[in-house]
């Protein structure tokens, strides 16, 4: 929903997306194999559900603002930066 709300998609962490997806289709393809429907079924939504973020992801990855070291901002409502001056240092 935070994609859709501010139409960035820098809340999203990419590699952590496409992992579980690929992770969803080869359980699928298992499930096939040994023709379990339990597994199939939560493991082909989450295979769809990838899908449909990465295309959210490709749709919205254009609107991404960074900053000069590269980071991405967040947006509120009106299309401002949430981040101001202040800094968080990571320890």
């Amino acid at each position: 929903m935070t994609v859709l709300r501010t139409k960035n998609s820098s809340s999203i962490h990419g590699w952590t997306m496409v992992l579980n997806t690929v992770n969803a289709v080869f359980w699928s393809i298992y499930s096939l194999a040994i023709q379990d429907y339990y597994i199939l079924i939560p493991n082909g939504l989450g295979f769809l559900f990838g899908i449909l973020q990465m295309v959210m992801y490709m749709i919205y990855r254009q609107s991404d603002i960074t900053d000069g070291d590269g980071i991405a901002q967040f947006l509120d409502e009106d299309g401002n930066s949430k981040a101001g001056d202040s800094q968080m240092d990571i320890i």
